[in-house]
């Protein structure tokens, strides 16, 4: 049976861990989750994610991904949406949107929002269907560059949509392709550390805190969660080494100080 300090103890940590990462402490907000693995170099170098699950085999999630691949996933995405959700306004202007800047990126998806969505990836009759615009892309670095932005939008407003009516898996997946797709950007993160967290996923989520302090090193509320995961898997002394870092970059922040102040009681 654990004594009355063990208990103390576990219901301290979990209060801290209640009151940061979901929001109780003013200012805080959670803006930078990603999953398990490198995006980036797993992807290019084949390899799995933390729930063992294969990487995207689509052209579109690879390093080498063209123009035409990046259009494709992109209107598939968005497609796929609106056919889950064919009433929901947030669904419809994900598609339009796409629409517009795959349009605006010289292709003749633009034209064909007064169509609707097509069914399967396939355009309706008499409209001109993504695969013509794609048979000449404007690839280059720019062209590359610009419509996989594109991409990653989509997908982010997917996933953010799926997760909104329920469908979380889903979400998941549309999330984890933003992040392969533009695995600097923080958006895509916030998604997924709310699910890793209120899923339970503790080693999902302390894998994705590693990774965004490696990719943003000088903000002081990543090494507080990757502090606070650590935690709640019981490792006191890996959650006093990165509430360290966070205190180096700002070393009178309140709430670095009180986690140190607890931690410090724990021994």
């Amino acid at each position: 049976m654990p004594g009355e300090r063990d208990v103390k103890s576990a219901r301290r940590r979990w209060f801290l861990l209640g009151a940061v990462l979901f929001g109780a402490t003013a200012g805080f907000c959670v803006s930078l989750w990603s999953w398990p693995q490198d995006e980036a170099g797993s992807a290019s170098a084949g390899r799995t994610d933390g729930a063992r699950a294969p990487f995207f085999s689509d052209p579109a999630f690879s390093p080498s991904a063209s123009v035409a691949d990046l259009k494709q996933a992109a209107q598939r995405a968005a497609e796929e949406l609106v056919e889950a959700f064919p009433h929901s306004p947030d669904a419809r202007d994900i598609l339009a949107r796409t629409h517009d800047r795959l349009g605006a990126l010289g292709s003749p998806l633009g034209q064909q929002e007064a169509a609707g969505p097509s069914r399967g990836g396939r355009s309706k009759p008499g409209a001109t269907g993504p695969r013509a615009g794609m048979e000449q892309p404007q690839d280059g670095n720019d062209g590359v560059a610009a419509t996989r932005q594109v991409a990653f939008e989509t997908h982010l407003g997917a996933g953010r949509c799926y997760r909104q009516h329920g469908q979380v898996e889903k979400a998941v997946e549309m999330l984890r392709k933003a992040a392969i797709l533009a695995p600097q950007d923080v958006r895509s993160r916030t998604e997924l550390l709310a699910i890793h967290v209120r899923a339970g996923h503790d080693r999902e989520a302390l894998e994705v805190c590693r990774q965004l302090s490696r990719i943003e090193p000088d903000r002081g509320d990543h090494w507080l969660k990757l502090a606070l995961l650590r935690v709640r898997l019981d490792d006191l002394e890996g959650a006093k080494s990165a509430l360290e870092r966070a205190l180096e970059l700002d070393p009178d922040n309140a709430q670095y100080r009180e986690l140190e102040r607890v931690l410090e009681e724990e021994g």
